[in-house]
This record gives structure tokens, sequence and C-alpha cells, in this order.
């Protein structure tokens, strides 16, 4: 209780900007106020579910490396590493299952009400103050443009809450002070979100000099190094520390499309730099998904770093390193070169300027500086800057600026107004300190409402009862599966209901969407078929031929309102919850079976994919495997365009007006009828299928298989599409009918020698095989270097099948294959940071011992004297 009382006004932070926020979100109708939820865009398809499984395997006995239930099995190491490493959300075990989504928004905001009191706590320490003024620059903190724009993705925002503990630890390093705060804050940052850890590490490499020279002046070149090399040393030892989280994390997203990127080639810049100034204004809607940068840090700070440049007391020495260091950020932010290096030498996918929290922080701490030093701005100086904003915002009135509207233009100029004159009130002592922060409160918290309020209907929210929908029918169905089936096979939703539904309903399912996905995984399932894009991190699934499914494991399809195609020859009703029927594959495959290594001929840049469905059972197998014969267009009417059939399915055309679009119209008559199936990929978004005057839109520029069902002899069909106006592109297009006997015939021969899985867990399988001659066993299980196989006990290096997939290599007869998990790099982490951690002990121990005999022995030395 001592404690909280000598820093209540951090206490004071943390407090203010959790109410703020809860009436902001119980404003909008978040539960239990009203039914709306924080989830939304990847928060809703990717941060949650994560999250909801992270929890899962936090209460069960599960394991936290690896999970079956996305993208065929998933380093989850790695995926937790990207989106879900924070140490609150440890918190969550104490969570009903039914409140998690309520867990989920209120850790959001109290990670932000964090940041606010490490402000707090961090300008409490540099300039000794305890009083109200730092409450209110860490409310500032909070409720600054990164916070409030991005504040959905709840994974960022732990390293940038403990980003001001950090900076206060590296002016405890440059103070030969205690290393202990800058060790563990930046450590836990590097755990709690690695990207956002690497910004802070880019920061400090420039802070750590900017400090050194505002500091120290007249040093020796030796005094600078020993500086440096203190900082670099515990910045080392950080890594070290949280190298168990690190490095596997590091090994994991070497298979993610994401870590690699093509370098810029010429000089660029995004935005006028009036652009990029204007978002620092009130009211300025905050960039959600694109747009400028989030630095919006409030009025107030933003008049005290004009203030700061004016100030007498502030030598030209340290005006010139902020502004140096001011202008970097704002450059970087505007400069493509800069940028591509602040994001690790690669260009984000949206979400621009993820460092921009970077520019508050040391727009705040300036203020804060101003703030302490007001006293010694001259009154006429204060007037002369309140011109200079208003000639400044009327220039933007005049001139229709398109990030100031007339609203902002006129709410700044009053805020400023206000601020200006409660600082000149203050300045010439006709306001004491305590009505001064009387005043700054109440427009401080005033504007901050603003903040929020703006930031959230920008964002928006979504409705609580939609997360689930099917929730009960989907439980009881896969509680029906299980109890009669506990092999290990893979299932699917359809249509699906997010992006990552596995996670959602905890099955163990193909489809995922995140950007830890092994772009090899993603590029393999869609070279064969599915509308996958490595380019966006997604391995999706569509019900698809009984080629696709047997190479995949797919035993099972959940369908809801009648939404896989039937009749259909795959397969067979055994399960029905109000409008969820469960269908079962009978063409299934298991796991993994023994094939010819001939499969490695498999040629995945042909055009047609039944081709390459074809190709492989043929190669697995070594006998013929037409399963597809394609159907020719009855009618082809096509405008703008002329078209020419190159190969396969693929066609290439022109434009005749090569600045319009062009649209084709293709008709087909299915004459013997039977299960078909019909592929397409084309740039444009949709494609319109009519069936017998059913007309469905379907999404092609990932390519994709639909399964038409069994058709009717002469059943009608039609393919609407248009194509970009171009001088020339291609579109894939085939309509094929599926031989279900070859298959039949096929899938026998694989039965005859299937991986036998005698049991499972999430890190490990033992399995029996008889292979008939020398070979490989073909799996469905996504390749890491984490896979450690054993063939009869000895030690086997297993391949990767197209860089995607595990194969064994095997030889004939009887064996025992052993398979276990173990994320690359998880053993060398957590020795290198059990070997820091030693190490620090160690060093702690000598520098006491030190400190006591050089303490005793100017004791013994007195005593004597």
């Amino acid at each position: 209780m001592k404690h909280i009382k000598k820093n209540r006004y951090i206490v004071y932070t943390f407090l203010i900007v959790t109410a703020i926020l809860m009436v902001i979100f119980a404003c909008i109708g978040m539960y239990p106020f009203g039914n709306r939820q924080i989830m939304i865009i990847d928060s809703w398809h990717q941060y949650y579910p994560i999250f909801q499984e992270l929890n899962y395997r936090l209460t069960s006995s599960e394991s936290l490396l690896y999970s079956w239930n996305s993208g065929l099995g998933t380093n989850f190491v790695t995926m937790a590493g990207y989106y879900a490493m924070s140490p609150l959300y440890l918190l969550s075990i104490l969570c009903p299952k039914e409140y998690l989504r309520e867990f989920f928004w209120i850790i959001t905001v109290f990670k932000i009400a964090l940041g606010g009191a490490c402000f707090s706590y961090y300008i409490q320490s540099i300039y000794k103050k305890k009083d109200l003024s730092i409450t209110l620059f860490g409310i500032i903190y909070s409720f600054s443009g990164f916070f409030m724009g991005y504040y959905w993705n709840i994974m960022w925002l732990d390293a940038v809450a403990l980003l001001p503990l950090i900076i206060l630890g590296l002016h405890q390093l440059m103070d030969n002070k205690s290393h202990y705060l800058y060790l563990i804050t930046l450590a836990l940052s590097l755990i709690s979100n690695f990207y956002i850890g690497y910004f802070i590490c880019e920061f400090i490499a420039i802070y750590s000099f900017i400090l050194y020279f505002r500091n120290y002046q007249k040093k020796s070149f030796k005094h600078f190094i020993k500086k440096i090399l203190t900082i670099v040393s515990c910045s080392l030892a950080s890594i070290g520390l949280s190298a168990g989280f690190l490095l596997p994390i590091f090994f994991g997203m070497t298979h993610a499309y994401g870590h690699s990127s093509s370098n810029p080639t010429s000089f660029e810049t995004y935005h006028s730099i009036l652009d990029i100034l204007n978002n620092l204004f009130i009211k300025v809607t905050p960039t959600i998904m694109d747009g400028l940068p989030n630095i919006n840090s409030g009025i107030f700070v933003l008049l005290l770093c004009l203030i700061y440049f004016s100030l007498p007391i502030i030598t030209k020495r340290q005006k010139f390193i902020s502004g140096g260091l001011l202008l970097f950020l704002f450059l970087s932010m505007n400069i493509n070169y800069l940028n591509f290096i602040w994001h690790g030498f690669h260009f984000p996918n949206q979400v621009p300027y993820r460092f921009s929290f970077l520019v508050s922080f040391v727009l705040i701490s300036l203020a804060y500086e101003s703030y302490v030093n007001i006293h010694s701005l001259h009154p006429k100086t204060l007037g002369i800057l309140l011109g200079m904003i208003a000639v400044y915002l009327l220039l933007n009135e005049k001139f229709n600026s398109e990030i100031l509207s007339s609203i902002t233009i006129y709410l700044s100029g009053l805020f400023f107004l206000s601020y200006g004159l409660i600082l000149y009130g203050h300045i010439i002592n006709r306001i004491d300190t305590k009505s001064l922060w009387v005043f700054l409160f109440i427009i401080i918290i005033s504007e901050s409402f603003v903040h929020a309020q703006t930031a959230v209907i920008a964002a928006d929210s979504s409705l609580r009862d939609d997360y689930y929908f099917l929730g009960k029918e989907i439980q009881t169905s896969l509680e029906a599966i299980r109890n009669m089936d506990n092999s290990l096979y893979r299932l699917e939703l359809t249509p699906e209901y997010g992006t990552n539904d596995a996670l959602v309903y905890r099955y163990r399912g193909v489809s995922q969407f995140s950007s830890t996905t092994n772009a090899a995984l993603s590029n393999f399932t869609q070279k064969m078929g599915m509308p996958s894009d490595p380019r966006s991190n997604t391995i999706s699934y569509k019900p698809s031929t009984p080629a696709l499914n047997g190479m995949f494991d797919v035993k099972y399809i959940l369908s809801k309102n009648d939404t896989l195609p039937t009749p259909n020859a795959s397969y067979k009703s055994i399960h029905q919850e109000e409008n969820l029927i469960t269908y079962q594959n009978i063409f299934s495959l298991p796991l993994g079976y023994y094939v010819s290594t001939d499969i490695q001929k498999l040629d995945l840049y042909a055009v047609s994919p039944f081709i390459k469905q074809e190709s492989f059972y043929e190669y697995a197998t070594g006998q013929v495997a037409q399963l597809f014969t394609p159907y020719v267009p009855s009618t082809e009417n096509y405008t703008n365009m002329e078209v020419t059939n190159v190969e396969d399915s693929r066609f290439h055309y022109k434009n005749l007006d090569a600045t319009q679009k062009g649209s084709a119209i293709i008709n087909y008559t299915i004459k013997p009828g039977g299960q078909t199936y019909l592929y397409m990929l084309n740039q444009t978004p949709t494609m319109s299928l009519k069936i017998n005057n059913t007309t469905k839109e379907h999404k092609t520029p990932r390519g994709i298989i639909v399964d038409l069902g069994m058709l009717e002899p002469n059943t009608q069909i039609e393919v609407t599409f248009e194509v970009y106006a171009a001088a020339t592109g291609y579109f894939d297009l085939e309509i094929v009918s599926f031989d279900s006997e070859t298959f039949t015939a096929v899938r026998e021969t694989l039965l005859m020698h299937p991986l036998e899985i005698l049991d499972y867990t999430d890190t490990s399988i033992n399995a029996l095989i008889n292979a008939p001659d020398q070979g490989l066993i073909y799996t469905s299980i996504p390749y890491e270097k984490g896979w450690h196989l054993r063939v009869d006990d000895k030690k086997i290096k297993p391949l990767a099948y197209k860089d995607a997939v595990l194969a064994i290599p095997i030889t004939s007869g009887k064996h025992h294959i052993s398979l276990h998990y173990r994320p690359y790099g998880i053993l060398g982490g957590w020795m290198i940071s059990l070997l820091t951690l030693l190490l620090l002990i160690t060093l702690n121990f000598f520098i006491r011992h030190t400190d006591i005999k050089y303490e005793e022995t100017l004791v013994n030395s007195n005593n004597t004297n």
C-alpha cells in the first residue's frame, strides 16, 4: 500500500485511461453494455482464433509446440510468437471460456493503460517529479496515434507499452546505474512481440547516440566507446535471455512468404510533408489499414514541441540533436528506402509505418521537457507561435486540405487557443501550478475522449452473436465424429465462416490464414488446385476432387445449409444437426502411404490442376490414372476479346480495345452427366456460374476448383466472367467429369501399403508400414526441420516433397516409423538463454563481491588511520 501511495500518480494514469476507454467502448455497445465485440479485420480472422487456441493449450494437456488444428499442422511456437506471446495472456486461464472475447477486450484496454502508466513512471524517474503532470503526459501517451489507430493489433501493444521503461533503462545504463531494468524490459518486449521489439532495437541503436551526445560533452573517445559497448553488451544479453523464444520463431518464420521481399529499385516518397504534419491535429481519422502514419500525439504535445525549439534554456546543441532525430523519423515514414530498412528490409502488406509509435514517444518526451522548462519562455514568443499556428490552420482551410476537415481545423484551433491561454497565464504568474493542473486535466481528458471516440468509430466493432454462428451444431457434430473415429484425419467446414475456422472450432483442418503460414505448402496446395495464395499468407480449402482430398487426408466435410452439392459421388451423409450435415469422404486416404519415388517427377508448373492430380497418382502407383475427362464448350461468346487456347485449360486473350474490359459467356452441355468439377483462374474478382437456371458467384483470382456434384445428363452450364482491360492476358478454364472407378482402383493400390498409425500426440507419431519395394512414404504433414524421424529406431533425414510436405525414404519390408516434433532452434535457443542467465548471475556476484571487498578495504584503512 505504501508503494502504491508513493507512485499514486502512475496509478492514476492507469485508472483514468482505463475509465475513458471503458466509457467509449460502453457507448458503442461493447458487451455487456450491448451486443458488440472488439474483434475486427485480422483481429477477427487471426488474433482471436490464435489466442483462443493458446488459451485451450494453456488449460489442457496439449502441447504448446505444435498444433494439428491449422494448415494441416503448424509450428505453434512460431504462430504464438507472432500473435500471442504476451505474458498477460497467462491470466486467461482464470477466465471462463464463454467470456474469452471479453477478456480479449479488457486485456486490450489493460495494455493501453499500462503503456500510459509506464510513460508516467519514465518521466517521474527522469525528471524526479511526483505531481499530476506525470499523470497527464501518461494519459497523452496512451491516447497517441499508434495505440488508437492500431489497438486492434493487440499483439503489438505490449512492446509499445514497455518502450518508456526500456528507454528509462537506457538512461540508467548511461548513468552507470542498474542494468536490470533495461535487460528485463527489452527481453520482455522481444518475447511479447519480436516484430515491434525489432523496431525498438533499431531505435535504441539510434537513440543511444542521441543520449550520449546530449548528455556528454568534451569526453574522451575512450569514454564514448565504453558507454556504447555497455549498451551493446546489455542489448545482446537481453537478446540472449529471450533466445529460447526468438531462435525457434526466427527459424519458423523462414518458411513464411513475408520472410523475403523485393528491394526498392528507385527513390520514392509516399505523402507530402504537409499531409504527414496535418496528421498531428485533433480528430484526424487514424489509419486503420492504409493511409498516413499514426503519429497523432495531442494538441498540447504539438504546441509544447514548438515551444521546445523556442526555449532559451534549451541549448542549441540539444535542439539540433532532437530536431535531427525528429527529421530522420519523419523522413523514414516518407522515403521508401528508409521505410524498407525500418521494416526489416521488407515492405509490409497494409497497416503501414509500424514504427510510428517511436515518433509519438519522442514528441511526448520533448513536450514534457518543454513543460518543465516553460517558465523560461517569453510570453511574446508564445503569442507569436499561436499566431503562426492560426495562420497555418487558416491556410489549410483556404486551400481545402484533404486531411484537415473544417471541424478538425476549428477544433484544433480551439484546443491550441485553450492550451496557449492557460500556459500564458501560468508564465505570467496569473495561474498557479495547481490551477494549471486542473485546467490541463480537464482539456487533456476532453481531447483524449475525442481521440478515443474517433479511433473506435473508425475501427468499428462486430456483433457478438455473429462470431459463433452454428457453434453448438458444429461442436455437437465434431463430438459425434470423435466418438466414432479416433484416427488422425482432416476435416473442413463449408462454406467457411472465417479464415481460421479450424482454430475457432478446434478441428484438424486444412485452411490457415497467418503471417507464419508455410509459403511452400501454400504454393503446393495452390498448384494442386486449392485457392491458396502464399503472397496472402493463406492455405484455403474448398470442397474438391477425391484426388486432392486423398493427397491431404480430408476425411470429413461439415456442410452448412446444404452447401455441398448433392447428390455427390465423393461423400455420404453420416450425421445431421439442424442445418448442418456431416459428410464422410468415401474415397479417403490415410495420413501417409507408400508411393514410388517417381512422384518427384511431378511438374507443378503444368497448367491444369486435374492433370497434375492425375500425374501424382500415376507416378505414385505406376499405373494409368485417367481420372478426369475435359468437356468442350458448346458455345463461346466473347466481347472485346480475341481468345486462343494455348495448352490444356489455359487461354490467352487480347482486348480489341485495350482500354476497355472484355467479357465472355461460355456454355457447356454435360452430355453423359455424372460427377463434375470446374476449375477457373482469372484475375477479375468473380465468375458467375449458372447451372440449370441457378446462378452462383465464385472468386477466381487465386484459382478455384468448384465441386458441381452429380449432374444429370445434358445439364446446361453457363460461365460468365470479365477480364481486365489489357493488351494481352490469360485465363484458365476447364470443366471435367470424374471417373470414380479408375480412382477406386488407384486408391486400393495405395491402401495396400498404408502408414498404419499406432498412436499419436501433438508432437509425435508412431506407425507401421509394409513397403513392397524401395520407395517413399508420402505424408500430408507439412515439412519442417523440426520433425525428427526414426525408421526401425535408426535416425533418418526426412525429405521435403516439393518443399512442402514430409516424405520418408523407405526400403522394402515391415518398418516401425517414429516421428517426433521439436521446433527447430528451440534447444539451442534455450541453451543460449540459460548460459546468458548464468553469465549475468556470475557477473553480478563477482561485481557485488568486488564492491564488498572494496568497502571492507576502505573501512580497514580508515580504522588503521
